[in-house]
């Protein structure tokens, strides 16, 4: 696969809206963030690739390093719950 595939893969799968969704989300908080304990972030971001070609472009150092850092950030809800502060649990 080429540098040019996986970039065509990536506006398929529409990366760029899950970049967008991210840097959308943090750019809104409002209030102090923190750092969690959270585990199996990164097994549970691979999970969510259902092609298995997609999962393996996903299946880097780069993606990892990531969310194994900023994963784990949260805010705290009106209700005292944690919120996770770079995406949206449901989507």
């Amino acid at each position: 696969m080429t540098a040019q595939d996986v970039h065509a893969q990536r506006r398929v799968d529409n990366y760029a809206a899950l970049v967008h969704s991210i840097d959308a989300r943090f750019n809104a908080l409002a209030g102090p963030v923190f750092r969690t304990d959270a585990a199996g972030l990164y097994d549970a971001y691979l999970a969510s690739f259902t092609d298995p070609d997609v999962r393996q472009q996903h299946s880097c150092s780069c993606c990892r390093t990531f969310i194994e850092r900023f994963g784990g950030l949260a805010t705290v809800g009106d209700d005292g719950a944690l919120v996770p502060a770079l995406w949206d649990p449901a989507t």
